[in-house]
């Protein structure tokens, strides 16, 4: 089951109803999608994403005449999509506004990057899947961080939109996420192996069972057939 492809299509869908229902609000006496901006933007990203979760779902069950690597070129369009209209996003805002969604487009690069490389490269080689999932986790948290510091509430603290010391621990934040990001892969990646040494194990002790099975059996079958000759010989 391509659980990742119904998860994005569902996100998008989900995206795309969310945005448009907020967008929309009373004005004289009628309701109008004021909000055009930011929820415009938004509805046209998630739409990209809710189409590669197409392609996906179609390159998953084989579709007859699909063009090759659907799946990445949708993926690398729709980062493209995302960054040029985050790049748009910023008119008017304050200095953080401003750096928090420039540090988005700087990951969402590299995030067309990784699959454009997976794409082109060796998809046997597990560096490149590795790459473009750290990018896209990268990403994820950094979204969410992004979000608590323009949305603060509860613990959070609220940020000094125009403060140069605000900027500049944005920066650490920023690469401290991609560092949490690398550690996870990291932690993922030893998890993997062990686990596959393990079922590599069981499957070696069974496999050795088996074949000492094979042998006893064998080495009866030349008894009999050694017992049976004998047998003719005294006849």
């Amino acid at each position: 089951i391509p659980v990742e492809a119904y998860s994005k299509l569902l996100a998008a869908v989900v995206g795309i109803i969310v945005e448009t229902v907020t967008g929309f609000e009373w004005v004289d006496g009628s309701w109008q999608f004021a909000n055009l901006i930011p929820n415009g933007h938004h509805i046209m990203m998630y739409s990209f994403f809710g189409l590669n979760a197409v392609a996906d779902l179609m390159t998953f069950h084989k579709v007859p005449y699909l063009p090759k690597d659907i799946e990445y070129i949708s993926a690398s369009i729709a980062a493209a999509a995302q960054g040029y209209l985050f790049v748009n996003h910023l008119h008017g805002r304050d200095p953080l506004d401003v750096k928090a969604h420039s540090c988005l487009v700087i990951v969402i690069i590299f995030c067309a990057i990784s699959t454009l490389a997976e794409m082109v490269g060796n998809r046997y080689d597990v560096r490149y899947g590795l790459f473009r999932s750290l990018c896209y986790l990268w990403q994820g948290t950094w979204f969410l961080q992004v979000g608590k510091i323009l949305y603060p509430h509860g613990i959070f603290p609220i940020w000094d939109n125009q403060s140069m010391e605000s900027n500049m621990i944005m920066d650490l934040i920023f690469l401290g996420h991609l560092w949490v990001s690398i550690s996870v892969v990291i932690l993922i990646g030893i998890s993997v192996h062990h686990l596959v040494k393990r079922n590599h194990h069981k499957n070696d002790t069974l496999n050795t069972g088996s074949d000492e099975y094979q042998e006893l059996i064998s080495s009866q079958k030349v008894d009999e057939d050694e017992t049976c000759i004998k047998n003719e010989l005294r006849c």
